[in-house]
């Protein structure tokens, strides 16, 4: 079984997404559900189906932390978004699910599209960075920037994300980093400019992806299901949690971060943040279908065999 098919069932990542239709001719009603926990030296938080109170969940124990972040409410057009970052003794795990039903709203048959944007992210293993003095403890996605791993750690990081139409596979991707590998793999899409950090070949970056998929013609009245999904996964170690240098500055200690959104958003060594994707519905007529040439011809002869007909009565 694939790591994709996986997470199918139990999802373990985190993201952010905007659903809407923009045209009247369509109906789309989206559920989802969302699982997470974060895990701090043993002390062990979840939360589901629904989204953390306040959108972010984070757990910190001794000198070591957890976050896992999202927000979303259900209507015609709606926003989720979450990412998951550990720090020191810790892990965190986030994945949404959404399913969407499509109909045509509409007497005559339509053309639907799937306009997707997928926002600019990061997956990787990173070292926190203090900037100022005001960054407390817990807050460190919110408030520090990232430097690159040692070379030698226990930390990993993982993304995967996918989409079925009427069950079938539209598109998947994983991304999976530790100190020793670093792969990403995609069937049907491409992440836009996929690459690793050049201050830190332990994290992927990416670009704002966009793609558009057919979903083809739906009959007036028929409604189809698409489904996505995004999971995250994070886990770090530090030995029972980070120490700090004397000038308060470096922590001591490994982190893992996983999430669109353009989690590394200061070009490397970034700083934590929130984000998602654009997901749109399109409709058209459906294209006229040709008639065969040699059905024209066999009207052509006809209407020239009438025409003959009528000549020769008129001679007669």
């Amino acid at each position: 079984m694939s790591r994709t098919n996986q997470y199918w069932g139990a999802l373990t990542l985190a993201t952010a997404f905007i659903w809407s239709s923009t045209a009247q001719a369509i109906i789309v009603s989206p559920t989802f559900t969302y699982t997470g926990q974060t895990n701090v030296e043993g002390t062990i938080t979840n939360v589901g189906p629904d989204f953390p109170a306040g959108g972010t969940l984070r757990s910190n124990g001794s000198e070591s932390n957890a976050v896992i972040a999202g927000s979303g409410a259900n209507s015609p057009e709606f926003i989720f978004n979450n990412d998951a970052i550990s720090v020191g003794e810790a892990s965190g795990l986030s994945s949404t699910r959404i399913v969407v039903e499509i109909t045509n709203d509409e007497t005559n048959a339509q053309l639907i599209t799937w306009n997707g944007l997928i926002f600019a992210g990061g997956t990787g293993i990173i070292q926190p960075f203090l900037f100022n003095n005001d960054c407390p403890q817990n807050f460190l996605d919110a408030c520090s920037i990232f430097l690159a791993p040692p070379a030698s750690h226990q930390a990993t990081a993982a993304m995967e994300f996918g989409a079925k139409f009427e069950g079938v596979d539209l598109f998947d991707g994983s991304i999976f980093v530790d100190d020793t590998t670093q792969t990403a793999n995609f069937n049907n899409i491409a992440l836009n400019n996929l690459r690793l950090a050049p201050t830190n070949d332990q994290y992927y970056w990416w670009d704002d992806t966009n793609f558009t998929i057919d979903l083809g013609i739906f009959a007036p009245g028929e409604t189809k299901t698409l489904e996505f999904f995004v999971a995250a996964t994070v886990s770090s170690f530090g030995n029972g949690g980070c120490q700090f240098n004397a000038q308060q500055a470096f922590i001591d200690c490994v982190g893992a971060q996983a999430g669109f959104g353009d989690p590394d958003s200061q070009g490397g060594i970034g700083q934590g943040g929130g984000g998602g994707g654009l997901f749109l519905f399109s409709t058209s007529l459906p294209p006229e279908v040709p008639v065969p040439g040699a059905v024209w011809l066999f009207i052509t002869g006809l209407g020239a065999l009438a025409g003959h007909r009528k000549l020769g009565n008129r001679n007669a």
